[in-house]
């Protein structure tokens, strides 16, 4: 949720699972909120240099990272709400747009976006880059006039590496074109189309993040519960040398919980957590904090930090030969282990006893169901299901008298074959009556 209190909307670091530091200001840099912006429904951007720090082709702005036909996106959150969910803004002419036909009404499929930043500081060997969590729907990117990415996001982030198009203390001017073409044949998308408000442009937070030239570019972590431990899969920067790999486990109160290293960070690293572990559960969401490190000897080339549950989830029988379900952390958890029919039933028995306390006899048996009783909710149960059945059958009869009637009076409805009508094996698909 945004922090109102904030000029920035959404403040917080978008990945918390991968981070290397979550103040702002400690190896990134938020970039969300205003940011020079321009239509461009005749496509001649590029051709007319709106890619370059000079131009003067951007004529409002726009409010990162909103859609361009939410509120949000202009400054006009206040007059959202359920009859009037989308921005005029976003179309070609406003003042023909309606409830109606907001959906198919044309609207604008380009936009440009510019921002110029301080560029952060870096070391040698060090290098910016340039996240972009989601746009809808190609994407390129310029920085200072140079390209530095390109691809299709939709639903997935685009990071670009800014090479020496950024300089240390220097004014660094980001451009981002994104495409959002109106025809959906060539592109996946949910239930926007012609169902919710399309979803155009930026979506989501934008930021600057300082990495390493030999860094970390993703990490996997897998817990097992038997014995407790995790296995920890990083993937490293392409070319990047053969390094190390060192991973610190800590629980909540920053107690290390396990530590484990390996001289190949290429390959999965297990580290084992011991006997007294917490595994995850609704009642107890507890999290381990894990902090890996890219090593090369004993210098820290890159570190990491991320997150995860001892938890696991599988499927097993309710009971044995029973339904199948969903497990957390095993079959056993909570009791949900696998076992007989009789086993379920003395239990549910046993339920049905009190337990007495300390020098108290036991409580009486519930007194059983008179026979009498049981013989008449079967018959019961029988007489409805009965009834059931009839109203089926003539129901089945009527159809059938509607379609397959032939000369003589009109069939009686009931459970049997009317007799004026032809046995099934009787009747000529395609023949007249």
């Amino acid at each position: 949720m945004t922090d109102r209190s904030s000029p920035i909307p959404r403040p917080e670091h978008p990945r918390p699972d991968l981070h290397r530091g979550l103040q702002e200001g400690d190896g990134w840099l938020n970039l969300n909120g205003p940011w020079d912006f321009a239509f461009d429904d005749a496509a001649v951007g590029e051709t007319d240099g709106w890619q370059l720090p000079g131009s003067t082709a951007y004529d409002r702005c726009i409010r990162v990272p909103f859609c361009w036909e939410s509120h949000a996106a202009w400054g006009t959150d206040d007059l959202a709400g359920n009859d009037n969910w989308y921005s005029p803004e976003a179309y070609l002419h406003p003042a023909e747009v309606s409830r109606d036909n907001y959906r198919e009404a044309p609207r604008h499929t380009v936009g440009w976006y510019r921002r110029t930043v301080t560029c952060p500081a870096t070391k040698a060997d060090e290098s910016v880059w340039l996240h972009i969590g989601a746009a809808d729907w190609h994407v390129k990117v310029w920085a200072n006039g140079q390209l530095v990415g390109e691809g299709d996001s939709g639903y997935v982030p685009i990071s670009c590496d800014l090479g020496d198009a950024a300089q240390p203390g220097e004014d660094l001017t980001l451009v981002i074109r994104v495409e959002d073409p109106q025809g959906t044949e060539d592109k996946p998308l949910g239930k926007q189309h012609k169902w919710y408000t399309t979803t155009s442009g930026i979506w989501q937070t934008v930021w600057l993040e300082v990495r390493p030239l030999r860094h970390i570019r993703s990490l996997r972590l897998i817990p097992q519960l038997d014995p407790a431990a995790v296995v920890c899969e990083a993937a490293l920067s392409p070319g990047a040398a053969p390094a190390g790999l060192r991973v610190t486990v800590t629980d909540e109160e920053g107690v290390c919980a396990g530590v484990a290293e390996s001289s190949d960070a290429s390959r999965p690293l297990t580290v084992p957590l011991g006997p007294s572990v917490r595994r995850w559960c609704p009642q107890d969401p507890h999290l381990y904090a894990v902090a890996v490190e890219l090593r090369d000897g004993e210098r820290v080339l890159d570190t990491v930090c991320s997150y995860f549950g001892l938890r696991e989830v599988g499927v097993a029988p309710l009971y044995e030969g029973g339904p199948r379900y969903v497990t957390l952390n095993g079959p056993g958890s909570r009791g949900s282990q696998v076992r007989s029919r009789r086993e379920r039933f003395e239990e549910a028995d046993h339920a049905n006893r009190t337990i007495p306390s300390a020098g108290q006899p036991a409580a009486p048996r519930p007194a059983p169901v008179p026979r009498r009783g049981r013989r008449f909710a079967r018959a019961k149960g029988r007489a409805r299901c009965g009834a059931r059945h009839r109203r089926t059958a003539s129901r089945r009869s009527r159809w059938s008298a509607s379609v397959f009637r032939g000369p003589g009076p009109a069939p009686r409805s009931g459970p049997h074959w009317p007799c004026s009508l032809p046995a099934p094996d009787e009747l000529e698909c395609g023949g007249s009556a």
